[in-house]
């Protein structure tokens, strides 16, 4: 009997901290740079790992986050290839600039692709298994390049603007220049755990039969 008491407090204590540290994930735009036109017409930078153009954008986390979507847009200067092969990089802030190595190579083997105005197409990727944790406060780097298997077609990372910054290199052992002529198209959304605070008199409800189970199993000890 003792022990079946001992077990009931133990589980009732699991039950409170349980409600403490459980909580439901919300998901978050961390960044959302919409494609821009300009006189009626998209705008944008080759962006090849062939042709030694690899093009990166810088965001800040919000807060502490696990990625959910990255999604891009893009267009080509050919036929629209059946196949593409693209290169998605997230790098860490190394003194102000990306890093030489990526901290994250994403898994593009899923990504879609889907019309997206006339001319150009949006893509995403669904990262949520990766398990991709960024921190609050930090800044990263996310890299798209593209070169289709098929066809004579390059692909073209579309601008969000023409006033922010961005980075280029040519090759993956090079470091990053700094380009001023606008950020890219992207969106970034991740989860965040919000924590469940119970209010005063629900934690009393629960912390009252617990109290009493502590009481008794001690009584009972000491009989």
């Amino acid at each position: 009997m003792k022990n079946y008491k001992a077990k009931s407090c133990l589980a009732f204590g699991l039950l409170v901290a349980a409600l403490f540290s459980s909580g439901t994930a919300s998901a978050v735009m961390v960044v959302d740079q919409q494609p821009m036109k300009v006189d009626a017409m998209y705008e944008g930078f080759l962006s090849s790992m062939d042709l030694g153009a690899m093009n990166a954008d810088e965001f800040v986390s919000s807060n502490n986050f696990i990625l959910d979507t990255i999604t891009w847009w893009g267009e080509y200067d050919g036929a629209t290839p059946t196949t593409d092969s693209f290169t998605v990089q997230l790098f860490s802030d190394d003194g102000g600039s990306p890093g030489i190595n990526p901290s994250y190579v994403i898994d593009t083997s899923s990504v879609s692709r889907q019309p997206d105005d006339a001319e150009i197409f949006r893509y995403s990727v669904d990262v949520s298994s990766a398990n991709i944790q960024l921190a609050s406060g930090s800044k990263y780097y996310l890299a798209v390049m593209n070169d289709p298997l098929d066809g004579n077609a390059n692909w073209f990372w579309t601008l969000g603007d023409f006033m922010s910054e961005s980075w280029y290199r040519a090759a993956d052992t090079d470091a990053w220049w700094l380009d001023s002529s606008g950020n890219f198209a992207m969106q970034i959304e991740g989860s965040i755990a919000d924590v469940v605070v119970p209010e005063p008199v629900t934690l009393s409800l629960f912390l009252l039969p617990l109290i009493y189970l502590g009481v008794k199993l001690r009584s009972d000890t000491s009989a």
